[in-house]
């Protein structure tokens, strides 16, 4: 899906399934739901300019008014996958799986 459509669209196309898949298969709340729908669509890395460069990290325009845009250290891979499956936007609430640290 990746690439299919183009930003303009993703909000539109591509919201709902978001949400179905951090809703079903992650089990998050609806506040994590559109948390992650809203920053994550459309697919576009923000940057802006009127923030200081020394804030700048992936999705740190939206979640601590940051610059944004992604630094060399940025572990995007970890980030989205503790932003959906873990405690990054909201303590885990769901079923049995996080054991570690959870």
């Amino acid at each position: 899906m990746h690439g299919s459509i183009g930003p303009d669209q993703d909000v539109a196309l591509s919201s709902a399934e978001l949400k179905g898949f951090v809703a079903n298969v992650a089990g998050r709340n609806a506040t994590v739901q559109n948390t992650l729908a809203t920053v994550l669509l459309p697919d576009e890395l923000i940057i802006q300019t009127d923030k200081a460069p020394g804030t700048a990290g992936w999705l740190s325009w939206a979640l601590a008014d940051g610059w944004g845009g992604r630094t060399l250290s940025d572990d995007v891979v970890d980030a989205g996958l503790l932003a959906i499956f873990g405690p990054l936007l909201d303590p885990w609430t769901g079923g049995a799986l996080p054991a570690a640290g959870a």
